[in-house]
């Protein structure tokens, strides 16, 4: 699965979110969009949530920041 959000999207809000399973606790961290007028009846807040303990989920997100701050090539062309 791919999922593309573009900058433009993103509201600029970010929350730590919690929930509590059968399989543990887990911590989010939640990335707030922008809703079109269209979609707010129905979702009062969209958003994108990655999932995982807060050790792993921050060494990842500080290697997917790592990434972009040193990134010294061009990237790859993305087909439509």
């Amino acid at each position: 699965m791919r999922i593309n959000i573009y900058q433009p999207e993103i509201d600029g809000t970010v929350s730590i979110v919690r929930k509590t399973t059968d399989e543990g606790t887990f911590t989010g961290v939640r990335v707030h969009l922008k809703s079109p007028a269209s979609l707010m009846a129905i979702d009062r807040e969209s958003a994108v949530t990655f999932w995982g303990n807060p050790t792993d989920l921050r060494r990842f997100l500080f290697a997917a920041l790592d990434k972009l701050e040193n990134h010294e090539i061009a990237p790859r062309e993305v087909k439509a």
